[in-house]
């Protein structure tokens, strides 16, 4: 009987060995490297070029540019290679980025090939194009396969003719930073400037990577072209530049008290409105400060400007902020109220705490919704039967639902978890809609460190919204959950 069973072992695997030596010979001849190609077009016409390494004008010519430039990213090397073969003969020019791209391709005939055109269309392209792909020609520098130096140097010889560079000076003012950026680095090797010639053109790109750039070279201007860059100093996006402006205006002596706390003060950037007021206070001036941001409060004018005077008023530390901040309580833009309740909260908790707790019960939507924002970042705890007072009334709200889970999110541990529960007061339709952001949750507070331990209250209050249904549908979260649950409620009872 095992002679029987071996004999017939080694019969299959005879007769499968025979099975699978046709294939073989099939697989040589059929070449399946189109395997993986989405376009059926492109696969047939590959096909053709390996059996016979020929295809016609015609069908190359039939197919699809997009079709032809997606497969460069095929993963199999010959159909790079016969794409890039295709974009040739059809001279593709607009394929120039994603050529580039292969440059550094891992088959040899591939980033062969690819830098073979790459080079002939870096000759004959439209000069404007090629300074749209001047930041590409510059990451060639990172490639192993790719002299890189050999490719900037014909697009730098190209920039460098008069005639062209008009188009470079374009790029300098591109909107794309990646476009203005790589024109920079040419430029400054085609063209002689000067400090002063080059801060100006830095801040023509209004690109701060290329500002950052020349920030040495604000220590070489004179008093009349620091004065001049000091007076759009909020129109300059880069910090770095900003802060050499400001600190070479003010250590030379060209900016005056006036100056400062009518530019500077008010700077979008909060690092240059700290020197701003740094500078009054070393005068001794802070008095003449505090009167400046009263004023600004007390007028409101511009809701931006108040909310830089309440936060200079906090940064100097005046005497009178608890009682600025609860007069700003009254304003009737929200924007102020909002900062103005946050401050409170850290400066005077316990009346900041009274006041979140009156404007959920009775204020309007857009201020209740804040009350959470503001309890979440300064760890205040709502009283429960607020938040579920204020998911019923908004029940059909989702951004009311959302603004829970927020702010359980942000206390954390199993008091968050337990304001949650007031979740289920919304509608069904609300809690489909959010269904995603409370898995999402569910999901942080399980996999967070908790080292709080609930009160009984608290758990018979969550097992009641995560009921055995809940936990069910939520698969290993759910698991989880229950795990956590079960735990405590034997740590309580014992």
């Amino acid at each position: 009987m095992i002679k029987t069973l071996l004999n017939f072992l080694f019969s299959d695997a005879k007769h499968s060995a025979a099975q699978a030596q046709p294939s073989i010979e099939m697989t040589q001849r059929s070449r399946p490297e189109s395997q993986g190609c989405s376009s059926l077009s492109i696969a047939s016409a590959f096909s053709d070029w390996r059996s016979k390494q020929f295809v016609s004008e015609e069908v190359w010519q039939s197919l699809a540019t997009s079709e032809v430039i997606n497969e460069l990213n095929n993963r199999n090397g010959y159909i790079r290679e016969f794409c890039l073969h295709v974009l040739d003969a059809r001279n593709e020019i607009q394929a120039l980025p994603n050529v580039l791209k292969r440059f550094n391709d891992y088959v040899p005939q591939v980033h062969k090939k690819a830098q073979q055109i790459g080079r002939r269309w870096l000759i004959n392209c439209d000069i404007r194009y090629l300074v749209q792909n001047l930041g590409l020609i510059l990451a060639l520098e990172n490639q192993s396969r790719v002299q890189a130096f050999a490719f900037q140097s014909l697009a730098l010889a190209r920039l460098a003719e008069p005639g062209n560079q008009p188009a470079l000076m374009e790029g300098l003012v591109n909107k794309d930073h990646r476009i203005s950026g790589a024109s920079w680095k040419f430029a400054t090797q085609i063209f002689n400037w000067n400090h002063a010639d080059r801060v100006w053109h830095a801040m023509k790109t209004k690109n701060p990577q290329v500002m950052r750039l020349v920030v040495k070279d604000f220590e070489h201007l004179d008093a009349k072209e620091i004065l001049h860059y000091f007076e759009v100093l909020g129109g300059i996006r880069d910090p770095f530049a900003k802060r050499a402006i400001l600190n070479l205006a003010i250590n030379r002596g060209l900016v005056d008290l006036a100056s400062i706390t009518t530019i500077a003060l008010w700077d979008k950037n909060s690092g240059i409105r700290w020197l701003a007021r740094k500078y009054v206070i070393d005068l001794g001036k802070q008095t003449y400060l505090r009167k400046i941001y009263l004023t600004e409060l007390a007028e409101q004018k511009c809701v931006k400007r108040a909310l830089y005077a309440l936060e200079g008023l906090v940064d100097i530390r005046s005497e009178d902020i608890k009682t600025i901040l609860r007069s700003l309580l009254n304003t009737p833009h929200i924007r102020i109220w909002e900062r103005a309740l946050s401050l409170l909260c850290q400066q005077d908790r316990e009346f900041g705490y009274t006041t979140l707790k009156v404007a959920l019960s009775t204020g309007d939507q857009e201020r209740r919704a804040l009350c959470f924002k503001i309890a979440g970042q300064n760890q205040l705890f709502l009283p429960l039967s607020s938040v579920k007072q204020y998911a019923k009334h908004h029940s059909n709200d989702r951004d009311a639902a959302e603004n829970i889970l927020i702010y359980a999110n942000s206390i954390g541990g199993w008091t968050g978890l337990e304001i949650a529960t007031t979740y289920q007061e919304f509608s069904i339709d609300v809690q489909h809609e959010t269904s995603a952001m409370k898995r999402t949750y569910l999901q942080t507070w399980a996999y967070s460190q908790n080292f709080t331990s609930p009160t009984l209250d608290q758990l018979t209050t969550i097992k009641g919204f995560l009921d055995a249904t809940q936990l069910e549908q939520l698969g290993p979260l759910g698991q989880q959950l229950q795990f956590c649950i079960t735990e405590e409620m034997k740590r309580i009872k014992s």
